[in-house]
Parts: C-alpha cells; structure tokens; sequence
C-alpha cells in the first residue's frame, strides 16, 4: 500500500480519534511491520484486517493459525492472544468499535455468532478503500464520509471474488500478482506463466497492463521497492540484507532502483523516515493499552522488532 508506505509508521491516524464519533467507531490504525503478540479480554469490538504475514489467533483458549489476507475480529467478553509468529512481522489494519454498534453489525451480517475471522477474497479492492479511507481522514473530511469507507470496507471483506474476475485469463493473472505481492522476492518467468496459461507472451501482458497498468515486470518490481521502504525503516536490518531479502543480490543494483523509485538512497530513506516512528510503539502497552488490560510481547530492541537469531 504505498500511499500508507510512504508515510512510514502509523498507530492511530492523525486526528482519527477527534473526528470518529458517529457510528461508534472509535479508532483506526495501521501497523506496517507490526513485531508483538496482544493479549487481553476484549472491551470493544475491533476488526485485524491482516493484509499479509501470517500467526496465531486463540478465542478463549482455543488456537488458530492464520494467513493472510484475512480478518480477524474480536468480541466484548471474549480472551484473545493474537500475533505473528515467533520473531516474524505481519501487516495490519484495524478498526475499533463500541460495545454499542454489536447488533447493528450483527444486523447487517458484518457479525456472525461463532465467526472469529474470515478470509480476503480480493487483496487490492481491500487495499484501495483502506486507501481511500486514510485520504478521507488526513483531508478532514466529514465524519460521516470516514464512517461510510469504514463501513464499505468491512462489506467489501465479507464479498466473495468479483464477477468480472471471473474470466480464467484475469483470474489467473489475479492470482499470480496476489503471489507476487506476498512473496516478491520469488523469481517469476512471465514468459513461462504464459505458456502455462495457453496464451502468447503479449496477450498476457496486453492482460497484465489493464488490470494493473503497469507491465508484470514493474508490477513486481514496485512490490519489492515498496517491501524494502517498509523493512527500511521498521527494522535494524541492514542494506544489503533488506535488498536480499525482496530478491536482489547486487546491493549496489537494488540501491539504483530503490534511488530512481524513492529519489534518495536507501540510507537517505532511513535517516529521514526513522524519526517518524511514534513513541506508542516502541516498549511495552501503552497507556491506554494498560488502562484496557491489553499486554503486549515479543519486542525487543530500539526498533520495537524481534532481535535477529
């Protein structure tokens, strides 16, 4: 999500909690990298949209193990121990709401009894109103407005696969950019994929560039720029292990690259988005994280990430 990316760490988005008063809906946020477990009996109702990454979910006890995309709620009432596993990462944008707006999601069957998550049919129609959404909220549009995209997203993450997707060729190719984006650092040869497919190399990307409007080559290169910003400024990995890690070798190439996409080097990018990292979090619960009984764990080091094994 690069209009989320390039703002680096968001907790709670700026001026979310003055302006979300109708409705219920008390808090929005985002986690990029988020490093730690949650634990706590839940006071309101929140929404863990896991835009990818993958974990541990446990209701009352009860172990699950989830991956992403999918959706991750918790109830008023209920003991919850969620988070990625074991000095991983995973990305995450929530919702939080009143106690009181229960049975107007169950009414509208956001909220079924018994259904603790469910998965993300389509990722980038997910990603596109969370978008929205944040543009809503940085521009101090009406509350009204921020209710309405968060509603449109919880609505969007019940929806099974659209119907225009529905074509194997576009399907296909959905399904491939969804392996792409989760697993950038894989080598793809398009040209293979093609053929598997029974189409011609350039029917595919005439395909590719209408969907995505870029070719299947950019399409995974912006993936992997997009990883190494993330990595760049939430974890203490250094250069040439961030440009390994989203599938390039040669530092210096990757450095170019990173250099034409961001206008800076990759140091450059970290000395001046570091400082963005909010105090709330780094170190244990916040304030109101206590004040709610929420214990978080698996932080260590400045960066608030898992300490390299």
């Amino acid at each position: 999500m690069p209009h989320l990316y390039r703002r680096g760490f968001i907790h709670v988005i700026g001026n979310a909690k003055r302006q979300l008063a109708s409705k219920q809906l008390h808090e929005i946020g985002y986690f990029p990298n988020k490093p730690f477990t949650l634990s706590y009996t839940c006071k309101t109702i929140n929404f863990s949209f896991l835009l990818s990454g993958e974990g541990s979910y446990q209701v009352n006890g009860q172990d699950v193990a989830v991956t992403g995309p999918c959706v991750l709620v918790q109830l008023p009432g209920e003991d919850y121990v969620y988070g990625p596993n074991q000095r991983g990462r995973w990305e995450e944008f929530y919702l939080i709401y009143h106690p009181d707006a229960l049975q107007r999601l169950r009414d509208n069957q956001i909220i079924v009894d018994g259904q603790f998550s469910w998965p993300i049919n389509n990722i980038f129609a997910i990603e596109e109103a969370i978008n929205a959404m944040v543009k809503a909220v940085e521009l101090n549009l009406p509350t009204d407005v921020i209710d309405q995209h968060c509603e449109m997203l919880l609505v969007l993450s019940k929806m099974p696969k659209e119907l225009d997707h529905q074509d194997k060729a576009v399907a296909a190719i959905n399904a491939i950019a969804a392996a792409i984006k989760h697993n950038c650092q894989s080598n793809y040869s398009f040209q293979e994929i093609a053929k598997e497919l029974g189409m011609s190399y350039s029917s595919f990307r005439r395909y590719w560039v209408d969907i995505f409007g870029v070719s299947p080559k950019n399409f995974q290169m912006d993936q992997r720029m997009v990883r190494a910003a993330n990595l760049i400024i939430s974890t203490n990995s250094s250069i040439a292990q961030v440009a390994e890690s989203v599938g390039y070798d040669d530092q210096a190439y990757f450095s170019t690259l990173f250099k034409k996409r961001y206008k800076m080097s990759p140091a450059q990018y970290r000395k001046q988005h570091v400082v963005t990292i909010p105090a709330e979090y780094l170190g244990p619960s916040t304030s109101c994280e206590q004040e709610a009984g929420i214990v978080r764990s698996g932080i260590v080091g400045s960066l608030g990430v898992p300490e390299a094994s």
